[in-house]
């Protein structure tokens, strides 16, 4: 995903694992837009083939927008990360040939992402970048997704998606930001 005119444009690279599932797959999370732009979002698929979608976006200030009011405050807090199922597994058919479950789930991770742009109010000086740089996502043992952020990500980032369903196997997030902190959390185990 990619926003042209942020002045750093990638958003982040989302690469699915055998975890996500069979057939379509759904992921969304919220950005940032420098000024107006178009958003890319690009996807290759298992054989080479090449999609793009490109919307037009009137949206603007987010990579410089004011630090929130309690700087400490936000980073205390960064890293309290939350997995959630949504939804109960729904069977679909991906093909003729192939069936699979698909279910609905978040992660919430409180990070305050600051891009290097945004003004401390109270000093004026500039409040060094410290962003989510990684974010993996598993199924018990095998892969959901994997996504590596940039600047453009928004401020306590979510990231809603879809997955391949196993029963009732927990899904684990594992997430690292620019300073090298690393962020865990796991499905609670009566959440289904």
């Amino acid at each position: 995903v990619f926003i042209d005119n942020n002045p750093a444009p990638m958003v982040g690279t989302f690469t699915f694992g055998k975890a996500a599932g069979f057939g379509p797959k759904t992921i969304s999370t919220r950005v940032r837009f420098d000024t107006f732009s178009y958003i890319r979002a690009i996807a290759e698929t298992d054989d080479g083939k090449i999609y793009m979608a490109t919307p037009f976006v009137q949206a603007a200030g987010g990579c410089s927008s004011p630090a929130i009011k309690d700087a400490q405050a936000a980073l205390d807090s960064a890293g309290q990360m939350h997995v959630k199922k949504l939804n109960n597994p729904q069977k679909f058919a991906s093909n003729k040939n192939a069936s699979s479950v698909t279910a609905e789930a978040m992660v919430m991770l409180r990070h305050p992402n600051y891009s290097g742009m945004q003004m401390d109010p109270a000093s004026g000086q500039f409040i060094p970048a410290k962003y989510v740089r990684s974010l993996d996502v598993m199924r018990g043992e095998e892969l959901v997704f994997h996504l590596e952020a940039g600047i453009s990500m928004s401020s306590n980032p979510n990231v809603r998606f879809t997955y391949g369903a196993n029963g009732d196997e927990p899904l684990n997030a594992t997430a690292s930001d620019s300073d090298g902190a690393i962020f865990q959390a796991t499905t609670p185990p009566d959440n289904t």
